[in-house]
């Protein structure tokens, strides 16, 4: 039988692959803004303005996040026997969820990412400034400027980049996870965290990479569990999975992150036997 810490370790694999696949993407969208950048500000001084390339990050990332939950939404459906099989129904309804927890992350993300990409275009451009007067002391050259804010530019993206990707791949993995096991553990209302909601018995187990970059607050939560429809208490804050900001935990306990839930798939297979014996009573 596989254990958790093995389960997460292939939730960490499958997830770095998928990070990877969005830090190239970004990183053609980085070095088209920084290209732009660097050309309109030689040829007018004006700077560019990061809201016109939100569009193109909003797609990326509902793209990402559809394909992280296609991968992660069936992990359990996909174990179950077949006389306790997933139903359309219940395809449907996680199918649906997603679909419209994913626009709203998008379109979220997107508005930040957009105006921390904002904050870094002026700064580059301030810094450009000084590099261009230092370089050339008492002459003011546009085209200097922008060379050398356009390089300040790109490091800046170039940092943010894997972050991003950790993060946001994080969240939409756990989140199809949680979604799914609430829904196959006979849950009305994925997320509510409704006590008086709970159909089953199934719980869910935090589990870190356990290795030395995981953060204090994941260390002292790994192996802490939970019924499927509950938060977990980690640092203080509630958190109903890992990457999970909607209960109040800051980005403190999110960015970078790459901690899993592990679900109870025996007490979920229990749980559906029981209801089917019960619908044929």
């Amino acid at each position: 039988m596989t254990t958790a810490a093995e389960k997460t370790r292939q939730d960490v694999r499958a997830k770095y692959k998928l990070e990877r696949k969005l830090i190239k993407k970004l990183s053609s969208l980085d070095k088209r803004i920084v290209k732009d950048f660097q050309k309109k500000y030689t040829d007018s001084g004006i700077v560019l303005n990061a809201e016109e390339y939100r569009d193109d990050l909003d797609m990326i990332l509902q793209r990402h996040y559809q394909d992280v939950g296609d991968q992660f939404g069936n992990i359990i459906s996909k174990n179950l026997p077949d006389d306790v099989a997933i139903t359309e129904d219940e395809e449907n309804r996680i199918s649906d969820f997603l679909g419209n927890h994913y626009l709203l992350r998008a379109d979220e993300q997107s508005k930040v990412i957009t105006e921390s990409n904002q904050e870094r275009i002026v700064e580059s451009v301030e810094e450009g400034v000084v590099a261009a007067n230092e370089e050339s002391p008492g002459v003011y050259e546009r085209l200097l400027v922008a060379i050398f804010a356009a390089r300040f530019l790109s490091r800046k993206l170039n940092a943010i980049r894997k972050t991003i990707a950790i993060t946001e791949t994080e969240n939409s993995a756990e989140l199809a996870k949680a979604v799914e096991a609430q829904v196959l553990s006979g849950e009305l209302f994925p997320l509510d965290g409704n006590r008086d909601s709970r159909k089953s018995n199934a719980t869910k187990e935090w589990v870190t990479v356990g290795d030395e970059r995981v953060r204090e607050t994941h260390v002292a939560a790994d192996g802490q569990t939970a019924p499927v429809n509950q938060v977990y208490t980690v640092g203080g804050f509630s958190m109903m999975f890992p990457g999970d900001t909607n209960w109040g935990a800051p980005l403190s306990e999110v960015v970078n992150c790459r901690c899993s839930s592990q679900y109870d798939e025996v007490e979920i297979i229990n749980f559906r036997r029981q209801r089917g014996q019960s619908n044929d009573s």
